[in-house]
């Protein structure tokens, strides 16, 4: 399951990336897939910025997320 997350974040990023700020409507939905792993990953952390609709605050929150999972996976 760790390694579907983490392609799926991957996924995610890139995605956002390639999305153009003004394009606020394909931000949130991408907003609310980085919710979605989050809240299956139960994870309620202020660290990661859930009530944004900034690409770049998107981009450096699904990050954060990654070196989340980065660090779980070193500790295994």
């Amino acid at each position: 399951m760790y390694k579907v997350l983490t392609i799926e974040l991957d996924i995610l990023l890139t995605q956002t990336m390639a999305l153009d700020s003004a394009q606020l409507d394909l931000v949130v939905a991408q907003q609310h897939k980085l919710k979605g792993i989050c809240r299956y990953l139960k994870i309620e952390n202020e660290t990661i910025e859930f009530a944004t609709e900034n690409k770049s605050e998107l981009v450096a929150s699904t990050l954060i997320l990654q070196q989340l999972l980065n660090d779980i996976e070193s500790e295994m």
